[in-house]
């Protein structure tokens, strides 16, 4: 007999997609996903570096969600955590203060994951600058030590637990070959490349705006969570969403956790974001057509929607920037991201209102007004699918060369078993896909 599926609100999402690729009922989907269990073996040689630190947390943040049968970490008793909001903590009590459990061996039948040089597991990370790199254990870093970009480290460990994930379900096997990389800061570059390596992070945004708080509007808040905005408060976050937490939240949404049930979700989002030094202003309403940004407000928006019908507001909010994503919604397409950049979104609705455009472009450089030095170096501080974002949205906010050059550009970056990424300019001219650990850069 055919087992219903729960509500939306119970449903959880990586089960339903174990349904779909062996045709089982829920409840045998849900004991497969129990039967799943994820290793985090921690280099001593890496663990105080923050883009490391911020690939372990972000291995256990997701993993608990993906492998139902636990998350074990091997990592080094001495170490403190060096990321933002973790102050006097060990890193071993942030991985049990996130769910995780600590080992020195994988349990039997456990997938494997190394931070930093490991032996006898199934990956590893490694991270650089704004480039980061999934490596067999035999192959050695390309990547000088050293602290770099936390979101770097945010990337490799999703990708590698998304990897991981997909051959323990049997959705896409792991081939292992060649290390395969991307660089955040410019992904249409190979990874190897100097100049992809990118610049050192010393500007950050004072202002944004949040839209949504589901699974993307919460992965952004976690990625934005480990850059070192100044301790006093001086960074204000809008947050916009009307959604309480429910059960089926827990199986994709980064800060959502049991005690949270029936919470609204703007207010998970302060209280992280909040205990990193960034204020919030919180808007527990939908995102409409009255939504308009005034002359005070954050001009830049991160949209997180799942639905087009919000999506096609948003030119006419009076924006300088929105930064707005999607996932696939088929298995075949589950861990597909689409990433849309409208620069200026105001620009496109004040050309057909008669205004000139070129003055509409000129304000984009006011963008750089709401970014200022970060009081903190780098290397003292610091679903699954905002690391991306946000490394492209800090290059377009930032004014990188060729950033700020069309309206609307279109990313997409493929992270299957296929192809760590593939990414598709539609202003541009770059194709970029890595399969089977061969990078392909294509100049059409």
């Amino acid at each position: 007999m055919k087992t219903e599926l729960p509500s939306v609100e119970k449903l959880n999402r990586l089960a339903k997609a174990i349904m779909q690729r062996h045709g089982v009922d829920y409840p045998e989907a849900l004991r497969l996903l129990a039967s799943f269990r994820l290793f985090i073996a921690v280099s001593p040689e890496v663990a105080a570096f923050p883009q490391y630190q911020a690939a372990l947390l972000t291995a256990v943040n997701t993993g608990k969600r993906a492998f139902l049968g636990g998350v074990s970490v091997a990592v080094p008793e001495d170490v403190h955590c060096v990321l933002p909001g973790w102050g006097g903590l060990s890193l071993s009590q942030v991985v049990l203060s996130l769910g995780g459990t600590r080992a020195t061996n994988p349990p039997q039948g456990a997938r494997s994951l190394g931070i930093g040089p490991a032996k006898a597991v199934d990956l590893v990370v490694a991270a650089d600058t704004w480039r980061t790199a999934l490596l067999s254990p035999e192959a050695a870093s390309p990547f000088l030590l050293g602290p770099a970009v936390p979101l770097a480290g945010v990337l490799g460990a999703a990708l590698a637990v998304g990897r991981l994930f997909l051959d323990s379900a049997g959705i896409s096997l792991l081939r292992p070959g060649e290390p395969v990389g991307i660089s955040l800061w410019e992904p249409g570059l190979p990874w190897r490349s100097p100049e992809a390596a990118g610049p050192e992070l010393v500007r950050l945004p004072s202002k944004l705006w949040l839209l949504g708080l589901g699974h993307l509007g919460q992965a952004y808040l976690w990625a934005l969570g480990f850059l070192p905005f100044p301790a006093d408060q001086s960074a204000t976050f809008f947050l916009q969403d009307y959604d309480r937490i429910t059960e089926g939240n827990g199986s994709a949404g980064l800060l959502c956790e049991e005690a949270d049930m029936g919470a609204y979700k703007t207010r998970i989002g302060a209280r992280w974001i909040e205990q990193r030094g960034v204020r919030t202003a919180l808007l527990e309403r939908p995102f409409d057509e009255l939504t308009r940004c005034g002359p005070k407000e954050p001009r830049v928006a991160l949209c997180g929607f799942d639905s087009a019908s919000g999506r096609r507001l948003l030119e006419n909010a009076n924006f300088d920037l929105v930064i707005e994503c999607g996932l696939g919604s088929s298995l075949d397409h589950f861990d597909r991201l689409v990433l849309h950049t409208f620069l200026g979104a105001a620009i496109s609705a004040s050309t057909k209102s008669g205004r000139n455009s070129s003055s509409a472009r000129n304000s984009v450089a006011s963008l750089l007004s709401e970014i200022k030095p970060s009081a903190s170096a780098i290397a003292s501080t610091f679903s699954t699918q905002s690391w991306a974002i946000l490394g492209r949205s800090f290059r377009v906010i930032l004014g990188a060369p060729g950033a700020v050059q069309p309206f609307v550009s279109r990313l997409c970056w493929d992270f299957s078993g296929r192809n760590l990424c593939k990414l598709v300019l539609q202003e541009g001219s770059v194709e970029l896909s890595v399969e089977h650990g061969i990078v392909r850069r294509e100049v059409r």
